[in-house]
């Protein structure tokens, strides 16, 4: 609860959201350049119930805050290669995991008792602002980057940020060995 003001309510008047058993999926990586915020992932949780009939989230009133959350790792957008071709000036990248799953209830109960995921079809999308980069790799080299993606040679890199927000060394690759890039 935020009291006016935006301040945190005070002890005992907070909700607390416990979920026994979940799917955890998750949707999207998303880094853009020069984004202070860092690098974002989202996710969705798929509650399950053990019988269909209890509510797989249990929620309790009057709660306190507990610990203080902290960031330990930030990441924002790094080198980013197309079948082994630079692409400079990229501004953003988003990662579509491109998962579907299936939920399952039974004899018309309200809650879900099982979920799985059924298919990834993983995609990636990559915004830049120069449009000079593709007449500067040439004609010979378009073959290169369009059509086919080459084993290991198209990659995403997320650059770790340190304290301070200086960006480091560490590197989290994201690479695609078979696909169709357009």
């Amino acid at each position: 609860r935020i009291s006016n003001q935006g301040i945190r309510g005070g002890s005992s008047s907070h909700l607390k959201m416990t979920i026994g058993n979940a799917l955890i999926v998750p949707r999207t990586l998303q880094a853009s350049q020069d984004d202070t915020s860092g690098a974002t992932i989202t996710y969705d949780m798929i509650a399950i119930s053990t019988n269909g009939t209890a509510s797989p989230i249990a929620i309790a009133e009057n709660q306190s805050l507990t610990g203080s959350p902290t960031v330990d790792e930030a990441y924002t957008l790094g080198e980013v290669k197309l079948n082994n071709v630079d692409l400079t000036y990229a501004q953003s990248v988003t990662v579509d995991f491109g998962i579907s799953e299936t939920v399952i209830r039974n004899n018309g109960l309200p809650f879900p008792i099982f979920a799985a995921i059924m298919t990834r079809r993983p995609s990636i999308r990559i915004t830049t602002n120069d449009m000079d980069w593709v007449h500067a790799i040439g004609a010979s080299d378009i073959a290169r980057v369009a059509g086919t993606v080459k084993s290991n040679d198209t990659r995403v890199q997320f650059r770790q940020v340190t304290q301070g927000g200086v960006p480091s060394a560490s590197f989290m690759t994201l690479t695609m060995n078979e696909g169709r890039m357009s």
